[in-house]
């Protein structure tokens, strides 16, 4: 695991980031966003809403029938692809995004390239 970004312990937050250009207003008016330079493309970004939908609820009592309640709260899933965006599934298809609509009101997880196992083949 790279890093949570949980909203419930942003005043926990010691380390001082300026991003390089604007945030937006809501990411702003929140006070807290994580490091995205330490963020790199292909980075597996899970989100969990705090406040789910009937749907995320859903999801997450399909996924804890076999799995932890730490592993099954997470509904959706992304690709970080560089500068804030996200490549993602939705209802309306596959489409980039950006990743500040999730800070604030999801708890967020980063997984690595560096903490998931590498398969090479010569095949």
């Amino acid at each position: 695991m790279k890093c949570y970004l949980d909203p419930s312990e942003a005043h926990l937050a010691t380390k001082t980031w300026k991003p390089d250009g604007p945030i937006p207003l809501k990411i702003r008016n929140f006070g807290y966003c994580a490091d995205l330079s330490t963020w790199l493309p292909g980075d597996l970004i899970l989100v969990s809403s705090n406040k789910p939908s009937l749907i995320q609820n859903a999801i997450r009592k399909v996924q804890g029938q076999g799995y932890p309640n730490e592993h099954a709260r997470w509904e959706h899933a992304a690709v970080y692809i560089g500068e804030a965006a996200l490549c993602e599934a939705t209802m309306m298809g596959v489409c980039v995004s950006n990743v500040y609509q999730y800070v604030g009101n999801h708890l967020i997880k980063i997984r690595s390239l560096e903490t998931l196992p590498l398969r090479i083949s010569n095949h």
